[in-house]
């Protein structure tokens, strides 16, 4: 069942591997350009009309899939986000952890974040995702309310700087 679960959850996130999104260059661009959707042809990805594009990018880590040796927590106790969100949740209570988890992401990466990834060239940013994002152990296999709320700010803070985003379910 719980195999079933993530599995079920992988091919949602796997559906949305590589979106599309708009261009809107970085200051003064008053029309939004949709960048192209994507496919893989061969050995090479390419846009709607076949043309290679060559994606440079970088891994937004630890934002909405906590990887401990990123946060300096070397604690026998704290292995992973789980354990983590679990004593968040033990101490706090469990809407308080909601709400601590929130702040951290609307802060770890941020929408300046996307600007200077694209000052630097980059046209592309992968996001580990962890499967409580949207889902909540408690409810099996049924969304969270807010199921979609970080990834749609990830996807359209993207879009703002003309940035594909490649969803990868990384903790499930």
């Amino acid at each position: 069942m719980q195999l079933k679960r993530h599995y079920a959850v992988f091919a949602l996130l796997a559906l949305m591997v590589i979106s599309s999104v708009s261009a809107a260059g970085l200051a003064n661009s008053s029309a939004n350009k949709q960048l192209p959707m994507l496919k893989a042809k061969d050995t090479f990805i390419v846009d709607e009309s076949d043309k290679t594009v060559v994606l440079k990018g970088c891994n937004l880590g630890n934002w909405f899939a906590m990887e401990m040796w990123m946060m300096h927590i070397y604690d026998e106790k704290i292995k992973d986000q789980y354990t983590f969100e679990s004593v968040l949740a033990a101490r706090f209570g469990e809407e308080q952890k909601e709400r601590l988890m929130d702040m951290f992401r609307a802060n770890w990466i941020t929408e300046r974040d996307f600007k200077i990834i694209k000052s630097f060239g980059m046209n592309c940013v992968r996001i580990p995702i962890y499967y409580q994002l949207i889902e909540d152990d408690a409810n099996p296999m049924k969304l969270k309310a807010n199921a979609w709320k970080w990834m749609d700010y990830a996807v359209d803070t993207a879009e703002k700087y003309g940035i594909y985003t490649i969803l990868c379910l990384h903790g499930a």
